[in-house]
């Protein structure tokens, strides 16, 4: 399923070329902030609308209003996610940094009371930002495959659908894979970005990654596989 997903962008007789501008709009992000990736994110996300509906055919860069639509709904729900874990990541920091800097005013003994107490801080608050951090990056997916299937940015927070989705272990195993496919992948293609080569490829594997976790969210509604793993025979509705 995940070598299929990876061949969807270039489905067609038009998949060299879709591949090329996508590659060209992620070439173009790193002059450009934000518009180009916006595009991409979007293009992502309506591959992942594809695969959660079975759709054969790949989008195309044609409606780009519609492209930056779904990219700046991508853009929010990373941004509202991930809000909490980063404030309190970079609190934690903060915090840490003025501790220690108070302590060692202090005097040497100041410095390493102030020094053990920023080292606790940043154990035990940091450990909470980065859980936080990672269940926000492991629920996301489940999360915009709602976006992508309601085309509404407030079924990213439809907490009911995600748990059917996102505690289920074919959800778990898709996660897991689409981590090391995108892992494997970007150590291929980064090196290869100067030979221009690599931005098309990266392009083509955020958008095979995300239509393959729309396709396992589909699977997972057809049969009817939720959080407590009973079968609904309606649970395939949704899509």
């Amino acid at each position: 399923m995940v070598v299929d997903s990876l061949k969807f962008p270039t489905k067609g007789e038009d998949g060299a070329l879709r591949a090329i501008i996508g590659g060209g709009l992620l070439l173009a992000s790193g002059l450009i902030p934000l518009l180009p990736q916006l595009i991409v994110n979007g293009y992502s996300l309506q591959s992942m609308r594809a695969g959660a509906r079975n759709n054969p055919s790949p989008p195309e860069f044609e409606d780009w209003e519609a492209l930056l639509k779904d990219g700046a709904m991508m853009f929010g729900v990373t941004f509202v996610y991930t809000l909490i874990p980063m404030m309190l990541l970079f609190g934690v920091v903060f915090l840490s940094i003025f501790v220690f800097s108070f302590g060692a005013a202090a005097g040497e003994s100041g410095a390493a009371a102030g020094g053990s107490i920023g080292l606790i801080i940043m154990l035990v608050f940091g450990g909470i930002a980065f859980l936080l951090l990672m269940i926000a990056y492991y629920v996301m997916p489940a999360a915009l495959v709602g976006v992508a299937t309601e085309e509404e940015f407030m079924a990213a927070f439809d907490f009911e659908s995600i748990r059917e989705i996102a505690f289920t272990m074919d959800y778990f195993v898709a996660f897991l894979m689409a981590g090391i496919v995108g892992f494997v992948g970007s150590l291929v293609a980064l090196p290869l970005v100067f030979l221009l080569v690599g931005f098309p490829l990266l392009f083509i594997l955020q958008a095979g990654i995300f239509h393959y976790l729309g396709t396992v969210a589909r699977d997972i509604a057809t049969t009817g596989r939720g959080a407590s793993g009973a079968s609904d025979p309606h649970a395939g509705d949704a899509y």
